[in-house]
């Protein structure tokens, strides 16, 4: 599916980010599915969304989260650009309640995690340090 691909893209994006993580879809079992990257004792799952719309509301949708530390989630940041430039957020999982997380565009938990692409490797790297 084009998201599959896009999921699949997203992984080769964040391993370019930060290549000293081990890749646990390749090394340890393909198609984890608990998590995608370990860092020291960080699980990191790598996550896609495109922009979703209800009625006037539009949102990121991430599903299938579980059993892992940090979700680093590249989101589409307009309607039809997919990975062209998306928006990064790195959300602890401890913050996500269930399996699915629901994110509106501009919301406030939202703007919380948003970091920058040049930022990626060293605020994994603090996660990782207080784990």
């Amino acid at each position: 599916s084009r998201t599959g691909q896009l999921g699949a893209q997203a992984e080769e994006l964040f391993e370019k980010m930060m290549p000293e993580a081990v890749n646990a879809n390749r090394v340890i079992k393909k198609n984890n599915e608990n998590f995608d990257f370990l860092y020291g004792k960080l699980k990191i799952d790598v996550k896609y969304s495109s922009i979703s719309r209800d009625r006037r509301t539009k949102r990121y949708e991430i599903h299938r989260i579980s059993r892992t530390d940090l979700i680093v989630a590249f989101l589409e940041r307009e309607t039809g650009a997919e990975l062209n430039n998306p928006l990064i957020a790195i959300i602890p999982a401890s913050f996500i309640l269930g399996k699915n997380l629901t994110l509106t565009v501009n919301s406030e938990f939202l703007q919380m995690f948003l970091v920058e692409k040049a930022e990626v490797p060293a605020i994994v790297k603090q996660y990782e340090a207080i784990l």
